[in-house]
């Protein structure tokens, strides 16, 4: 298991946790986007990627898409990255995005459904399409 952020710091309660759970993981700092995919290489296959709460900033989007294509592209044709989706006002079309970083929804659920009581936000599972990285 690997944990990351953009923010070292950000790390640390993780690694508190992971300590005091008696759990194993790998901590990385990573930055999305171009600067992101130079760390790649050192990176193993996934079978999974999880993002938390990170399409909030539709400004981020393109580099978060374009770090989960590569992660998707360098794994098992079964990988999937899985977050959760909020569409807010003044968001560019994130379907596009997908298309851009050759990534497309596999699964789309609405979180209500889960149990999350945040209306309009949905569960999205993305799978990697094929073809050239997206940057």
């Amino acid at each position: 298991m690997w944990l990351s952020d953009e923010n070292e710091a950000a790390l640390r309660p993780a690694a508190e946790g992971l300590r005091l759970n008696d759990c194993a993981a790998t901590l990385l700092p990573l930055k999305w986007g171009a600067a992101a995919l130079g760390e790649l290489p050192s990176l193993p296959p996934f079978d999974l990627v999880l993002g938390s709460d990170v399409l909030y900033d539709s400004a981020a989007f393109d580099a978060l898409l374009a770090t989960a294509s590569e992660l998707l592209r360098r794994s098992q044709p079964a990988a999937r990255f899985v977050t959760t989706y909020q569409q807010r006002s003044g968001h560019a079309s994130l379907p596009w995005r997908l298309r851009h970083f050759f990534l497309r929804v596999v699964s789309l659920q609405p979180a209500a459904e889960l149990g999350c009581s945040v209306d309009g936000v949905e569960l999205v599972v993305l799978a990697y399409e094929g073809g050239a990285r997206g940057l």
